[in-house]
């Protein structure tokens, strides 16, 4: 799937003029600033002491660990199709079993929840902290009624 860049979707109406197949020639990535950028999704399954990495349409390679397994396939779909390796995004999908991809995947959201609430948390202690010094306390009393360390009081009045 092809993705336009992100400054303009004059590269959907090139692309749909001039390249039926998902990609300009070469020439053309070349001049265009606003180059079109490839999507593959590719489905990693742990087999024996590797990854199959599965690409639709261009068929299989592999990779040896899952951190090498994206630059394995970029270069896999690249040399298939013969475009730059530059051009080709790949979004990695990796697969254990069911059990585990789901455990993986609740264990990613969770993460990701924490990372949000803690954004969120520190947000507002910054605002309550600009509030409170406004207000007239002192970093002393500020730390007391927040139940924060007088350090992060600090850094957070320097913030």
């Amino acid at each position: 799937m092809l993705l336009p860049c992100p400054v303009c979707l004059l590269c959907w109406k090139i692309r749909d003029r001039q390249d039926p197949t998902g990609f300009l020639p070469r020439s053309r990535v070349r001049k265009d600033p606003h180059q079109l950028v490839a999507l593959y999704e590719v489905h990693a399954r742990k087999w024996q002491n590797a990854w199959e990495l599965r690409v639709e349409g261009l068929g299989l390679t592999w990779s040896p660990t899952l951190i090498d397994a994206e630059s394995r396939a970029r270069e896999h779909i690249a040399s298939s199709l013969g475009v730059s390796e530059g051009s080709i995004h790949v979004d990695l999908v990796p697969r254990v079993s069911d059990e585990l991809d789901q455990l993986a995947l609740e264990a990613r959201r969770t993460v990701h929840e924490a990372e949000e609430a803690q954004r969120v948390a520190a947000a507002k202690a910054r605002e309550a902290v600009a509030r409170l010094t406004d207000a007239g306390l002192s970093p002393a009393d500020i730390s007391r009624f927040l139940g924060l360390p007088q350090e992060r009081i600090t850094r957070l009045t320097e913030q």
